[in-house]
């Protein structure tokens, strides 16, 4: 098997000492709307007023302040980015930022996929949602029947058209998914994706993983690579092991406490911002909006202050002291395993 570099959540070559002395923005998120067509039983965006950006958010003048501060990457997600009044308009007003979408797959039919080709060439990335191996399963589970018959077909349609395409592919392992996880990764490399980024289940406890469950999840990793079916490189970041290395791990993952023992410093906030535009708040990473309290880990609002300012102002300063060089933040206890950076 041919050994590549696993594709990296964040840019390669960062190096957090000097971030920490002089942070500068490599990587943003959009959640561009709260808009979604699927049902995801795991998530409540379907269950909640489904709008599209602040009504008194310029989103093309949000777009150049953003540029301004120059980041190597800006992920577009919501909701279903696709959904929003603005996401073309973004693609029109863009410069020169390289852009990722999240997507449900929807996104993927050529009617649509056409118009963002179309109107960017900077958009050569997706990163796809994919609940279940088998298409009917991952249709059900997304309650959109198009997933069923064209979802890989879709993406095999990017790697054949699409020169330096690349595909990650977001698997939310849960207690419905995680004994047919190596039958999944066996086609996600068929597929030739760039990458699979496991994350495991939050804020659901109905569908966390028991230590039994965690258990045949890694052996059948593991088989797959003791037998060279896959590399570990076909995992983002290199990482398979989101719930852990030990039984102490397993224990806290049990209650969907995820990277606490591993992780001690936290250096995201120093490079990362992330914004939502459907409330106008910014927050320190992609993660820390859906915590407990979110309040606590807002940095500003761009309906008060510039992202300029709020990037270069005090209290986005303070929390990155809480972070770095070692973390005393409880955000820990949600974040995603996908949160590092090497």
């Amino acid at each position: 098997m041919e050994e590549i570099i696993a594709i990296a959540k964040y840019p390669l070559g960062l190096e957090a000492e000097k971030l920490f002395v002089t942070p500068k923005l490599n990587y943003a998120f959009i959640r561009i709307n709260n808009i979604c067509n699927a049902r995801c039983e795991f998530c409540d965006v379907w269950q909640t007023a489904q709008v599209d950006a602040h009504k008194q958010i310029d989103m093309v003048k949000l777009w150049q302040e953003l540029e301004a501060l120059s980041p190597q990457e800006v992920n577009i997600h919501g909701g279903e980015a696709f959904l929003s009044k603005d996401f073309l308009a973004i693609l029109d007003c863009n410069k020169n930022t390289p852009i990722s979408i999240t997507t449900n797959g929807t996104a993927l039919s050529k009617k649509i996929f056409n118009r963002v080709q179309n109107k960017s060439h900077l958009v050569k990335k997706f990163y796809i949602s994919i609940d279940h191996v088998d298409p009917e399963k991952n249709g059900e589970s997304r309650g959109i029947r198009w997933l069923t018959n064209n979802l890989y077909d879709a993406m095999e349609y990017i790697k054949q058209e699409i020169p330096g395409s690349i595909i990650v592919v977001n698997h939310v392992v849960s207690s419905l998914n995680y004994d047919t996880i190596d039958q999944f990764l066996l086609k996600m490399a068929a597929l030739r994706v760039d990458g699979v980024n496991l994350i495991p289940i939050k804020d659901y406890p109905l569908l966390f993983l028991n230590r039994a469950q965690i258990k045949l999840f890694m052996q059948k990793i593991n088989a797959l690579l003791e037998s060279r079916q896959i590399s570990r490189h076909l995992f983002m970041d290199a990482n398979y092991e989101i719930f852990g290395r030990n039984e102490e791990d397993y224990c806290r993952a049990e209650m969907g406490h995820y990277n606490a023992s591993s992780k001690k410093a936290c250096a995201i906030p120093l490079t990362t911002l992330f914004i939502d535009a459907v409330t106008g708040n910014i927050y320190p990473c992609d993660t820390t909006m859906y915590r407990p309290n979110p309040q606590q880990y807002v940095m500003g609002n761009v309906l008060e202050n510039s992202l300029h300012d709020i990037w270069h102002g005090d209290k986005f300063s303070l929390f990155r002291k809480k972070m770095y060089p070692v973390i005393t933040c409880d955000c820990i206890k949600g974040c995603d395993p996908a949160n590092r950076l090497r």
